[in-house]
């Protein structure tokens, strides 16, 4: 009896441990979704990135052209006037510097983000791949159970069958020595309850198939 209290319960933990592996998987599911969200975010945010640094070092190689143009006037015969839009130039090229300069800090951060959410987007798929092969073996187990379960109850019934139907014709059969072929077919009978509950137990593998006899 206590051998089939236990089948139940063995049932039971695989089922929970099935359910708990399927939510493990759909957060983990939701999560890695997130996170290639992010990443697409920031890859077009880079890209928006290097457009704008490529446009600050157009203007900023343009400005030091005209800055260039600039001191060779300035070196003429109006210093005055050329030295004022000199120093405009050189304050335009500057702001262009420091624009660059602002674009490569940002699209480093950008890439080093993207760098560190391809790592988790990787870790997100090989722990979603883990929690899919946990529960294919939580759902194998849960049948697994559900099969000796029903295996074992189907014994059950029939031993209380048996057990109905013993009259005390049986019981004196069982005693005596001298009644051999009732006592013998008892005996079978008990040895073959016994086998059934043994092989019904989860820790029991499932006996292979009988080979096909030759014609």
């Amino acid at each position: 009896m206590r051998r089939l209290a236990l089948i139940p319960l063995a049932f039971s933990l695989a089922a929970t441990g099935a359910a708990q592996a399927q939510s493990l998987e759909s957060r983990l599911r939701s999560q890695l979704v997130t996170v290639n969200g992010r990443l697409q975010d920031l890859q077009n945010n880079q890209a928006s990135l290097i457009a704008a640094k490529t446009t600050a070092e157009a203007e900023r190689d343009a400005l030091k052209r005209r800055l260039a143009a600039a001191e060779a006037r300035a070196r003429g015969a109006r210093p005055a006037s050329d030295g004022a839009e000199l120093a405009r130039y050189k304050a335009l090229a500057e702001q262009a510097d420091q624009a660059r300069g602002q674009g490569e800090t940002d699209l480093a951060a950008a890439r080093a983000e993207i760098a560190q959410l391809t790592t988790q987007a990787r870790q997100d798929r090989a722990d979603r791949e883990r929690s899919s092969a946990a529960l294919a073996e939580a759902m194998a187990k849960s049948e697994a159970a559900r099969a000796k379960n029903a295996q074992a109850i189907a014994v059950a019934k029939e031993i209380l069958v048996a057990y109905e139907r013993v009259t005390i014709a049986d019981v004196i059969a069982r005693r005596e020595p001298f009644i051999g072929l009732k006592r013998v077919q008892i005996e079978k009978l008990e040895q073959d309850y016994g086998d059934r509950l043994y092989d019904s137990r989860l820790d029991v593998p499932p006996k292979p198939a009988a080979a096909p006899q030759a014609q």
